[in-house]
């Protein structure tokens, strides 16, 4: 069986892991002692209950951050969910979060797109099946992942020139099965993924979206063995070399003090990727303020928090914590550069309210070179998602029912 082909060693060097626990002292979320750390890696190693780490684990990839022997501790708390898997499956409830599902939250967001949304994201799915468009662009394209299909508004602009957006359901990373240890539908989706690849003669790919280029250009090829052979890069690198060259003027927005929502990508991507945002930042005169929790050191948007125990009880809470360690920065406004963090924000804000704005870098963006941006249809949405995934998903949240992806 397939189950039976993914191995410890595939996502955790447990050879060169001396069970010192600094990665687990260090994590933000755990508050764990030096001691209780150890102990907690040591158990997760021997296959033992870990019950800290079960938790209260964010599936946050900060252990990762600060394995002092690169031993990818995050890939043995993986390992243990994906056993955890085997044994019991996955709550029912946990379905809408899985994009390959017949019906998941993309397809909530679809049931909201605005004509011209509709008319974008069909242009990307037609894209994805176009050899010949690819090839008239060189092979270049940029990648629209499940969460650029909750709000494709972002992708409404000038900025992106002539580069043809893919994207569709077919097309997805499978990040959410891999932070849940849910590894079967990764190795299915990725050979799909490397033959749709292939035959489209795509060259060069960049992403929209952190997690999907961390997938595609890490997690894919090292932890599954993916084989893509074209090159990868971030949106964000990708505008910030247009501006070098001459290419792209951002005006000065009016100066405010921002903070910033670090993806948990971003982590396990280093600091060279987390500074492009705040460069992009600096070049339309926001000053940037950090969050007690920031950068390598940064919580999640509360998204990835619900590996621990499919609640959504979870991931609000985290949502709202974060808004608190955000007003305490002392910003004006909190930037998020990933689309599920800032649906998770926006939903977070429906619980506890607050008059500081929330923007996406793509909409300060779109100021900066003087076009509308989807502000008030990003609020609408994000409340729309929240009330319809309540409402559908309710009878799900109740049940005991478990299943395999």
């Amino acid at each position: 069986m397939e189950e039976e082909t993914f191995r410890l060693e595939d996502f955790f060097d447990i050879g060169s892991c001396e069970a010192c626990g600094t990665c687990l002292y260090r994590c933000p979320t755990l508050g764990l002692n030096q001691k209780e750390a150890k102990e907690e890696i040591e158990r997760l190693i021997a296959g033992e209950p870990a019950r800290r780490v079960f938790r209260r684990c964010a599936s946050c990839y900060s252990c990762d951050t600060w394995c002092p022997h690169d031993c990818h501790p995050y890939g043995l708390i993986l390992y243990r969910w994906y056993e955890r898997y085997l044994r019991r499956g996955m709550p029912v409830r946990a379905l809408l979060a899985m994009p390959l599902e017949d019906f998941n939250f993309t397809h909530i967001a679809r049931e909201n797109y605005t004509p011209r949304e509709r008319e974008m994201v069909g242009e990307w799915e037609r894209n994805a099946a176009d050899e010949v468009r690819i090839r008239e662009s060189e092979g270049e394209v940029l990648f629209a992942g499940c969460n650029a299909r909750i709000f494709p508004a972002l992708l409404d602009t000038s900025v992106i020139g002539d580069l043809p957006i893919i994207g569709g359901q077919e097309l997805c990373c499978a990040e959410m099965y891999y932070r849940v240890g849910v590894f079967p539908p990764v190795r299915r989706q990725m050979r799909a993924l490397e033959e749709r690849y292939r035959r489209l003669g795509v060259r060069k790919m960049i992403f929209f979206c952190a997690a999907c280029y961390n997938m595609l250009t890490n997690v894919l090829p090292v932890r599954f063995g993916a084989d893509f052979s074209f090159e990868t890069e971030y949106l964000g690198d990708w505008l910030h070399r247009r501006i070098e060259r001459g290419e792209l003027s951002l005006s000065p927005l009016e100066p405010k003090k921002v903070t910033i929502q670090e993806p948990c990508h971003a982590k396990v991507l280093g600091r060279e990727f987390m500074d492009i945002p705040r460069r992009l930042l600096k070049e339309m005169g926001q000053g940037v303020v950090e969050m007690k929790y920031s950068k390598e050191y940064s919580i999640c948007c509360g998204a990835a928090c619900g590996a621990r125990g499919f609640n959504p009880l979870d991931m609000g809470a985290q949502a709202m914590e974060e808004w608190r360690m955000a007003r305490r920065s002392g910003a004006d406004a909190l930037v998020a550069y990933c689309a599920t963090c800032l649906l998770m924000l926006h939903i977070g804000k429906m619980f506890r309210p607050t008059s500081m704005p929330l923007y996406h870098l793509m909409e300060l963006i779109m100021q900066a070179v003087g076009e509308e941006t989807p502000h008030d249809l990003i609020q609408r949405r994000a409340r729309y998602l929240a009330l319809h995934i309540l409402a559908k998903g309710f009878p799900r949240m109740l049940s005991p029912k478990r299943v395999k992806a």
